[in-house]
């Protein structure tokens, strides 16, 4: 959005928005098999803690995860019609991936019953939460008034 600020005819502020959208388009593809990831973790964490029989790799969660992803972003892109909140939608998942993702893998790991750790995946998840829910509620708000 600082970018958004400069004037466009200058060369050096079109070279950076040519690298912005170059590390968009390479970071899209690790963000993708990050939260793919994550979400098959959740799935397959939830089925054995409710002795649901369900395969570790199966490539027809993947398929419907990845189409679901890309029809997300798909949509996002299409609904929105400024970069602004394009930029704020993204950093508000960047929030997940920063902090409530490392918190529940914390949670998951304290196990043994350290509770310091999961007081600080307590309040890794809830900032990470927070963070993704108020941007998300936020820029939804914005586009609608």
């Amino acid at each position: 959005s600082v970018i958004m600020s400069y004037p466009k005819a200058v060369v050096s502020t079109q070279s950076t928005g040519g690298a912005v959208a170059i590390s968009v388009i390479m970071s899209y593809p690790i963000f993708t098999y990050l939260g793919r990831s994550a979400l098959e973790d959740m799935i397959v964490e939830g089925a054995r803690k409710f002795n649901v029989g369900v395969r570790e790799n199966s490539e027809v969660r993947r398929v419907i995860t990845l189409c679901t992803w890309h029809a997300l972003a798909l949509g996002i892109a299409l609904l929105t019609s400024s970069l602004d909140r394009v930029i704020a939608i993204v950093g508000s998942i960047a929030a997940l991936f920063m902090l409530f993702f490392p918190g529940m893998i914390l949670w998951s790991e304290s196990a043994g019953g350290n509770w310091a750790y999961k007081i600080c995946a307590v309040v890794l998840e809830f900032l990470g939460l927070f963070t993704f829910l108020w941007t998300i509620v936020y820029n939804i708000y914005l586009m609608c008034t």
